[in-house]
């Protein structure tokens, strides 16, 4: 017994070693951007199709219909299962087709070089991965996840991943849709119209859309300046005449606010890529456009502050807060928008479920950094102060106090919700927008004053979401800028570099960085560029 053991233990080592030594491997090759698979226990290189135009909507919607074509010439029945639009598209057939499927991908060369994978009751992926191909097996799993991987360059970490690829799921008809597919809500009617067999009832009464899908009209608003454009340095230099600079906050009149690195270019990638269901973008300037932002195209618009501001008064501005405070004005902006500063950029595919619920509620995003309870005081960051005056403003409002700061994130926003609190507190919108520049009495109308009024007032609650702010002016905002790169796992980046004094001589170097770092992470030339 002893000597079984031992033997026992010796195989538990070795099969410990040979894991230990694959993940060292995997971990080895990851920073070479190479795409590796686990297959069994091993790790090996994935086959990847190059595209220079990678578009990830696009590729997710291709896989989809690759499958579709191949049912219909096939002939098999199969039902859509509405899903987001961060998720595998999810087809429903017939477990007796399951042999028949299998055949078909055996044979086909589309899917030549795809990748397949089992699920679980749960929707889980288990076991192997499997290249489709002549050699591919059938399984026995309840349903099966096909994708292709593509890349926009070599040696590239953008590429799509098994999300957008098509869940096939395998439902008997002797057991309910809902028992055999528990990790979804519902089902909609049969895409192959040349079907004999109609949909089981049970498919067809679930062709309403669900209750927590999101199915309202949501725009993008930006808030946008060129730091460097001499016709708006001069507007600056006029304004800072006529103001009194012991009025102004912590680096209220600072280059290094206005300066900029293309960010918008790249935000602008990031939600074409990841964010297919916005509607409408507009990007709010003091009368500049990029010389490289496509003005035809119908989905974007520049907004001049003139054209949102209710008077004269307060303009020229260089205030963001006083932006701020006249977004929900933009005519024909949708009721819900997402709140974007240029420096704020998409991680990875999201659905507008990150953002709001679908009764209309926003979600907030809290950051552990704490609003003290002392009173403004001079020299202080300039959102600390508009925090602590927007918080006297909920005070006296509500009964309540709060303490929390947010992350630099979008900030999801109702119209008429910002037009309550625009009535409710009409001084202090008024006093923001006539401040040129950050002040001491100024709040953030989209920012701590909206979210923290609208969970006050019942219209917002918490949410939750993978984000980081990273300052490119430090070695440890390029280590963490370079890890999001590799392993593209977060929703929302912020690329912030004005909090770190530098040399004139260094701020060249951090630009060049921002740049290339930024057209790594998103190579591919958006509809939004000339």
């Amino acid at each position: 017994m002893t000597a079984l053991k031992r033997r026992l233990a010796r195989i538990r080592n070795q099969a410990l070693r040979l894991m230990s030594t694959n993940v060292s491997y995997y971990r080895r090759h990851r920073g070479q951007n190479d795409n590796l698979i686990r297959s069994g226990s091993t790790f090996m290189p994935m086959l990847t199709r190059i595209d220079a135009n990678l578009r990830i909507p696009e590729q997710r919607q291709r896989a989809l219909s690759l499958v579709r074509e191949l049912l219909n010439n096939a002939g098999i029945d199969f039902w859509m299962l509405p899903t987001r639009s961060d998720r595998p598209h999810i087809i429903g057939i017939h477990v007796r087709e399951r042999e028949k499927l299998f055949s078909l991908l055996r044979q086909q060369t589309t899917f030549s070089g795809w990748y397949l994978e089992s699920l679980s009751r749960r929707g889980k992926t288990y076991g192997q991965i499997h290249m489709i191909g002549p050699s591919l097996r059938s399984t026995q799993a309840i349903g099966v996840r096909i994708y292709e991987s593509v890349k926009a360059e070599p040696a590239s970490t953008f590429s799509t991943t098994p999300m957008q690829g098509v869940e096939i799921h395998f439902w008997d008809q002797g057991e309910s849709i809902l028992e055999s597919l528990v990790w979804n809500d519902r089902i909609v009617a049969t895409t192959n119209s040349d079907a004999d067999r109609q949909p089981d009832q049970e498919i067809c009464s679930a062709q309403s859309p669900a209750t927590q899908d999101v199915s309202f009209p949501i725009d993008v608003v930006f808030t946008w300046v060129d730091g460097t454009d001499p016709e708006w340095l001069k507007r600056k230099a006029s304004a800072l005449q006529i103001h009194d600079p012991d009025l102004f906050t912590d680096s209220a009149i600072d280059a290094a606010r206005f300066a900029d690195h293309d960010e918008l270019r790249y935000s602008l990638r990031s939600i074409e890529q990841f964010a297919p269901w916005v509607r409408k973008i507009w990007i709010v300037t003091a009368g500049q456009t990029p010389p490289w932002l496509n003005t035809t195209n119908p989905r974007i618009q520049v907004v001049d502050h003139e054209d949102i501001w209710p008077s004269p008064k307060g303009l020229p501005t260089f205030n963001s807060h006083a932006i701020e405070a006249n977004l929900h004005r933009i005519p024909d902006l949708a009721e819900y928008y997402l709140y974007f500063n240029d420096d704020v950029l998409l991680g990875r595919p999201i659905a507008p479920e990150l953002f709001f619920h679908a009764n209309g509620i926003t979600k907030f995003f809290q950051s552990r950094a704490l609003v003290d309870f002392g009173p403004t005081v001079p020299g202080e960051n300039a959102s600390t102060t508009a925090a602590k005056n927007a918080r006297q403003l909920i005070q006296q409002a509500f009964g309540v106090t709060f303490s929390r700061k947010f992350y630099h994130v979008p900030a999801p926003i109702s119209r008429k919700i910002m037009t309550q609190a625009e009535e409710r507190f009409r001084n202090a919108f008024q006093r923001t927008r006539e401040a040129s520049f950050r002040t001491a009495t100024d709040i953030a109308p989209s920012g701590s004053m909206y979210l923290n009024y609208a969970y006050a007032a019942g219209h917002a609650v918490p949410g939750s979401i993978r984000y980081d702010y990273i300052d490119p002016a430090t070695d440890d905002g390029r280590r963490r800028m370079e890890n999001v790169i590799r392993r593209r796992h977060l929703d929302v980046i912020c690329v912030n570099d004005g909090a770190t004094e530098q040399s004139l001589e260094e701020r060249e170097e951090t630009d060049s960085y921002i740049r290339h770092a930024l057209g790594r992470m998103f190579p591919v030339k958006s509809s939004f560029e000339l």
